[in-house]
């Protein structure tokens, strides 16, 4: 039995020791410092790996921390691509990141659920897709079928059944 359970967790281990050491390489040239901030911290209670097609989908209660941002799923699937130059573990190489199942997204005060998420680290862009609700604070909500986030620029846009509900507090 504990043979089983440590043989079924290789895999997972050999896919948090990848993240463990990568670092992004997003934009130019990084301090030290700049890199521990952008460094990857992935768990989930399965994995799998595909080296030659740049494939790890991870299952079962799934959590994903980079930078301020927190996404929680049943199923995550990071899809790499392939550059000549760059060392084979660097963030730069992930072109997408797809979450799915009880999403959650979370960044600062804001708390985001789904039923799919997807992250273009490159583009610095989220897109959540399916009964798609926002809690920001304890005072504010909004739900729509869609929503996209440009993290660059800070801005969101909702598409499809749009609705919003804030509390106010009047003081006579």
């Amino acid at each position: 039995m504990i043979f089983k359970n440590f043989y079924r967790k290789i895999p997972f281990s050999l896919c948090v020791l990848f993240f463990v050491f990568a670092k992004s390489s997003i934009g130019a040239e990084n301090s030290i410092d700049q890199n521990v901030e952008k460094e990857i911290i992935i768990s989930s209670e399965s994995a799998s790996f595909d080296q030659k097609s740049g494939l790890i989908i991870l299952k079962e209660k799934v959590h994903l921390i980079f930078k301020n941002m927190i996404f929680k799923s049943d199923e995550m699937t990071l899809i790499f691509e392939k550059t000549k130059d760059a060392p084979p573990h660097k963030m730069s190489q992930i072109r997408k990141i797809s979450a799915e199942g009880n999403v959650l997204f979370q960044r600062e005060d804001q708390i985001i659920t789904s039923n799919l998420a997807t992250f273009f680290p490159k583009k610095n862009k989220v897109s959540l897709t399916g009964n798609v609700k926002i809690v920001s604070g304890e005072k504010a909500g909004i739900t729509s079928e869609k929503m996209i986030i440009d993290l660059n620029s800070g801005t969101s846009n909702f598409i499809g059944d749009v609705s919003s509900s804030i509390l106010l507090e009047i003081k006579n």
